[in-house]
Parts: C-alpha cells; sequence; structure tokens
C-alpha cells in the first residue's frame, strides 16, 4: 500500500474493504489485534539517505509514516498516546539512570529514538507537520520570548 493512501482498517481484514479517499478500494491485511506485532506497512521505503549523516525531521516523520502509519492510524491517537507515554516512562528511567551516574549510553539513545519516534508516529495521525510546526513556534518571529 502506498504510503500517501489513506484508508480505514475494518475490524477485521477480510469483513470489508477500506476505501483510500482517491478511487481506489484496498483490502487491509492487518487484523486490530495484530496491529502491534504487524510487519512494517509497504510502501515506497525509507528516502533517508544513510550517507549524508543527517536526518532531517521532515525525512524522519516520513520514514515513521512509510514504516508504520497502517498500523499506527488504525490503533488511534488515544492509543498511540498510551506507547508514546510508556516510552516517556522508559527514557525517564533511562535518565534516572544518567543522573546517579549508572548510564547505559546505548539504552538512552535508544529510549530518545523511540519518544522521537511515537513524537513523530503521534504528528502523522493528528496530520501535523512537525517541520512547519516548529518552524511556526521557534523560528518564525524570532520564536518564543523569554526562556525555559
Amino acid at each position: 500500500m502506498a504510503a500517501s493512501v489513506r484508508g480505514r482498517i475494518g475490524q477485521r481484514a477480510g469483513d470489508r474493504a477500506a476505501s483510500s479517499g482517491v478511487g481506489v478500494t484496498i483490502r487491509p491485511t492487518v487484523r486490530v489485534a495484530q496491529l502491534d506485532r504487524a510487519s512494517p506497512s509497504e510502501g515506497e521505503g525509507c528516502r533517508f539517505d544513510p550517507r549524508r549523516g543527517r536526518l532531517l525531521i521532515s525525512e524522519l516523520q516520513q520514514l515513521i509514516r512509510d514504516r508504520y502509519h497502517a498500523t499506527d492510524s488504525a490503533r488511534g491517537a488515544a492509543a498511540t498516546f498510551l506507547w508514546f507515554s510508556e516510552e516517556v516512562g522508559e527514557l525517564a528511567h533511562a535518565l534516572g539512570k544518567l543522573g546517579r551516574g549508572d548510564v547505559d549510553r546505548d539504552n538512552l539513545e535508544e529510549e530518545f529514538a523511540d519518544v522521537l519516534a511515537w513524537l513523530a508516529t503521534l504528528a502523522n495521525i493528528a496530520e501535523v507537520d512537525l517541520t512547519r510546526a516548529m518552524r511556526r513556534k521557534y523560528i518564525e518571529d524570532g520564536g518564543p520570548k523569554g526562556t525555559k
């Protein structure tokens, strides 16, 4: 299923077809009970070029969309936020270890990556362009006044 095609996934894959909104009917292959164990969404694949050595926010958001959007959108924002919250908790635990001088650097990096990925997932579900949101909030007109 192309990443740009959106559809609703029914209760069971074979029960009903999902309309993509572009005149194409797709039959989902994912059952609701399997959403979090499903293989990555079929799509155009990641457009990130690892040889460049950096990842733009827009590339991150597209990478997450290409790989996970079918299952994420079927799960919905509320349930996905619970997963996001769990990852924030895991990051808090890793940061606690850092504060105690008992840091596991690999785990700390993984937890930051997980939180960022789940945030991109929520933005995708809510149809929020993170690059645009960051630009509007923190760059245009000099960004917010004051300090955090």
